[in-house]
């Protein structure tokens, strides 16, 4: 019994210094999140949809996902991809069915983070659409899989000026 006394303030000791050690380890974990800008709108009512990825920890060399919103709540003016980059694309067939696909791939990574910007007329509020977009797969440079616990999806957008 005197031995377990003798070590609980080493293992008090030791869960306090390793706490910090663990939160560090997992702050320096590969992640990307994906971020959506939404535009105020302009005085055509049309507003502007900028889907981002922000990679830590890994230069992001590949990836897919999809933008889903409630189908109906607006219309698609312009669907377009970011060049000059590695291959980028944008694919909105299924966007009556509230969902528009994106894709890049770049071997060198990528100099820009957008991912796709979409132009919409929306039929009612941005927030009844419910917009939000992750990623499915991804990949770094080396061709190495990211997890995809990795993977940070947006619920909802933030707003920013036209």
């Amino acid at each position: 019994m005197k031995i377990l006394r003798a070590r609980a303030p080493f293992y008090l000791a030791l869960a306090l210094f390793a706490g910090p050690t663990v939160l560090a380890a997992q702050a320096a974990s590969p992640a990307v999140r994906v971020v959506i800008e939404e535009s105020i709108r302009d005085s055509a009512g049309l507003v502007t949809l900028t889907v981002r990825f922000k990679a830590t920890g890994v230069e992001l060399g590949a990836y897919q996902g999809k933008l889903e919103f409630e189908p109906g709540a607006f219309d698609i003016v312009s669907a377009t991809s970011p060049r000059g980059d590695g291959t980028r694309m944008v694919n909105a067939a299924d966007s009556a069915s509230g969902v528009v696909r994106f894709a890049g791939y770049g071997l060198p990574g990528f100099k820009d983070d957008m991912a796709m910007t979409l132009v919409v007329r929306p039929r009612g509020t941005m927030v009844a659409a419910r917009v939000r977009a992750g990623l499915e797969v991804a990949g770094d440079v080396d061709g190495v899989p990211i997890a995809a616990e990795s993977f940070i999806p947006a619920q909802g957008t933030t707003r920013t000026a036209p």
